[in-house]
């Protein structure tokens, strides 16, 4: 891979209406923790066995690009890797406020499960 190539992408499959929308919200909250990453949200095909085969809102997050100096330095930081999942929960906190009003998500504090309760 090109060494200028870098910046968070985010892979989907259509098997899920809500897996585009996840995407884009990741991919733009992505958008903010890197400057100047323009990347587009792509769509996948039946070659990613767990996006093809989940029927919950999914996606793939590629968090940078090692073939980069600059960002292979940069995931390799502690500091780095609290941002980036610091980014993942704004992004699924986010993505949950789409969500129906009536629906309320909660997380196990063990195993990180969410689970959904529809009143």
């Amino acid at each position: 891979t090109d060494p200028a190539y870098f910046g968070g992408q985010m892979f989907y499959n259509n098997n899920n209406p809500g897996n585009r929308t996840l995407a884009q919200i990741m991919q733009n909250r992505f958008a903010q923790l890197q400057p100047g990453n323009d990347r587009e949200i792509k769509l996948t095909g039946d070659e990613l066995y767990l996006l093809k085969s989940n029927k919950n809102p999914s996606l793939m997050i590629e968090c940078g690009f090692l073939s980069n100096p600059d960002e292979e330095a940069k995931l390799a930081t502690a500091e780095y890797q609290q941002q980036l999942a610091f980014t993942i929960y704004s992004g699924l906190l986010d993505y949950l406020s789409t969500m129906a009003p009536d629906e309320q998500w909660t997380a196990d504090e063990d195993s990180g499960e969410l689970f959904v309760t529809i009143e």
